[in-house]
């Protein structure tokens, strides 16, 4: 059963500068913020290779989004 406190502070998050802190401290939009999640707990979570392709997704929106 997973706890409140692996809800709110998941151990793939554990770090010194929490990518959620970041995130908001910078105002990112969802899929930079997203990027940033994920390039800081890639090798953590168990799905390396989806959550680097997860990156590579976020990525590729945001180009087509800015017109390059």
């Amino acid at each position: 059963m997973t706890t409140d406190k692996e809800i709110m502070k998941p151990r793939h998050y554990d770090m010194p500068i929490p990518p959620i802190e970041y995130i908001l401290k910078n105002d990112l939009d969802y899929c930079s913020g997203n990027i940033v999640a994920l390039a800081s707990a890639w090798k953590r979570r168990g799905t390396p290779v989806q959550d680097l392709k997860k990156i590579i997704q976020f990525a590729t929106f945001l180009i087509e989004q800015h017109g390059n």
